[in-house]
């Protein structure tokens, strides 16, 4: 080897005829973590045989590739950030990570440490160092999964306790009303009124504890077993369930489902959130015009979408978006609405790790996303 060569001439004939590249050679066959040589641009100019166990590619087949062209999208703005970091001064710079795309065309989080060797006439390259984290960040996505959604069922919790609590004092405070008026009734009519009052009174006691079984119920099977369940098998017997309403109301009812959609799902949940959704699209169909349902799924990001659309009465979401997920709120002053279906829905999709989202207008009807982690 000359005078002259750069270390990454000697790595990428790889002779190991030369004294002095054969125990470098050696350490970089024996070790797991993977060493690239990038140049200032971050084109690849050499990468280590451990490329073999972690990407599946042979050791410097992406050689002359962007190290951008295997990185995630949502890395790249990352990447340069700390590339241009370690190109404004030698030696090592800072430690990232982020996503590399392997031959399956899945992406793996790695961890890496840049060292700038461009100046060095031996070397005159970038050094990147890097290992293999992804079991380390799914564990850590799956701890801060869990910290968020204890968080957010605790201040569920805690706010529903504080309603519940309102209402049950309220109860109390009622039924001891008409117990006291009944004591003091005159006449067996006037008895009779209060213990009507009093039957009525305590089936509002009952619903409110109800309620907070159904609650509680969702925080105690958040982690229960989940099943690969058909969306359109699902919805057709949601539907057939919903029969009787859908015949009264006279809905249309379209679906555009592909058979082999499936979704990973508690099926009590599941069961739970289609009812409350559709039963709602079917109840609040506008008397004036044909009532129609458009049911329709798709895959965006890492979510499968389940959209249902009605053209029914809307909501004023200019004046009541905030409240719309919350505890005991109704919309159109129908009798029957206990204000808690959406409540439930919406607790019962983010503890699976998905989320509800709505569009609405007055007059023109409501289209509701559930969004179904994969």
């Amino acid at each position: 080897m000359t005078a002259n060569s750069t270390l990454i001439e000697a790595l990428i004939q790889g002779t190991g005829k030369e004294d002095a590249v054969k125990p470098l050679l050696s350490l970089l066959h024996n070790i797991s973590d993977i060493i690239t040589l990038l140049d200032q641009n971050g084109k690849i100019l050499y990468q280590s045989s451990s490329v073999r166990q972690t990407m599946d590619y042979q050791e410097n087949e992406l050689k002359d590739k962007n190290i951008f062209e295997v990185t995630h999208p949502d890395d790249h703005n990352l990447i340069k950030q700390q590339f241009a970091a370690a190109l404004s001064k030698p030696g090592p710079g800072p430690t990232a990570e982020f996503r590399l795309l392997n031959r399956s065309g899945n992406y793996f989080y790695i961890e890496a440490q840049g060292n700038n060797q461009l100046s060095n006439p031996s070397i005159n390259a970038m050094i990147i160092i890097s290992r293999d984290i992804t079991r380390r960040k799914i564990a850590e996505n799956a701890l801060t999964h869990t910290y968020e959604l204890t968080k957010f069922q605790n201040e569920q919790l805690q706010s529903f306790s504080q309603i519940l609590s309102h209402n049950i004092r309220s109860h109390s405070a009622n039924l001891t009303s008409i117990v006291e008026f009944m004591e003091g009734a005159d006449s067996e009519e006037e008895k009779e009124l209060f213990f009507q009052m009093l039957k009525t009174s305590t089936d509002k006691l009952e619903e409110t504890i109800q309620n907070l079984n159904d609650i509680i119920h969702i925080h105690d099977n958040a982690s229960g077993p989940r099943e690969n369940l058909k969306l359109a098998h699902e919805i057709e017997q949601t539907l057939g369930s919903l029969h009787a309403l859908i015949i009264q109301k006279n809905v249309s009812i379209k679906i555009e489902i592909p058979e082999y959609y499936t979704i990973s799902a508690i099926p009590a949940f599941l069961d739970s959130i289609l009812i409350n959704i559709l039963s709602n699209a079917i109840k609040y169909c506008d008397k004036d015009k044909e009532a129609i349902i458009e049911i329709t799924a798709y895959r965006e990001n890492s979510y499968m979408v389940l959209s249902i659309k009605d053209n029914g009465y809307g909501i004023d979401l200019v004046r009541y978006e905030s409240q719309l997920f919350g505890l005991y709120k109704t919309f159109h002053g129908n009798e029957d609405a206990r204000g808690i279906g959406l409540f439930l829905t919406k607790n019962q999709m983010e503890a699976m790790g998905g989320k509800i989202q709505v569009e609405s207008k007055v007059g023109e009807g409501s289209t509701f996303y559930l969004l179904f982690k994969e």
